[in-house]
């Protein structure tokens, strides 16, 4: 079970229900605000500062908690992972950014010696109208960017034939399709 990794992201396909059923069936990587549906995770990162000073560090959390910001990491306490801009894949400690937090705790469960990887609300897009998140949108006072979904997509793709252990995406709405789509409940 250990050898399989989870990957929860933010994308607006992903339920609570979800969420809940992965309990138990392997190790979970949740990133950002996903730590509050899952607070029972294995892992958890946020590369971006900002959020983690607006959520203060997220105490509430015990697990391990990583970011590539070496200044945050030694503010609240965290664990440093550093991240390389040009890299297509990381290894050795070293994670390729990807441009989004999905991609890097992907690149993360791998290095922590996930066998297997299911990934979960990688939607890589939205409804124009509809919310961004699987979360409400108006939760944190947090710097808003934009989300660059074609240009996160393409970081996928390359380094999809550089990932050694097989992923598989139980995102039901993605437009990420370098990965075999699967059902959640069928794969694990």
């Amino acid at each position: 079970m250990d050898d399989i990794a989870i990957c929860i992201a933010s994308g607006p396909s992903v339920t609570q229900s979800d969420i809940d059923y992965c309990k138990g069936k392997g190790r979970v990587y949740v990133v950002n605000e996903m730590v509050f549906m899952a607070p029972w995770a294995h892992v958890h990162y946020a590369a971006d500062f900002n959020w983690w000073d607006a959520y203060r560090g997220c105490p509430q959390y015990h697990g391990p908690k990583f970011c590539p910001c070496e200044r945050t990491c030694a503010k609240w306490g965290l664990t440093h992972i550093p991240v390389d801009h040009d890299l297509i894949w990381g290894e050795n400690g070293v994670l390729a950014t990807g441009g989004n937090s999905g991609f890097q705790i992907l690149n993360l469960a791998v290095m922590m010696g996930a066998k297997k990887v299911v990934l979960l609300g990688y939607d890589m897009g939205h409804e124009p109208a509809g919310p961004k998140h699987c979360f409400d949108d108006d939760m944190p006072p947090l710097v808003v960017r934009s989300s660059q979904y074609d240009k996160w997509i393409k970081h996928f793709e390359k380094a999809a034939p550089l990932i050694p252990v097989p992923v598989f995406n139980a995102s039901p709405s993605s437009n990420l399709n370098c990965f075999k789509k699967v059902n959640l409940r069928e794969i694990i």
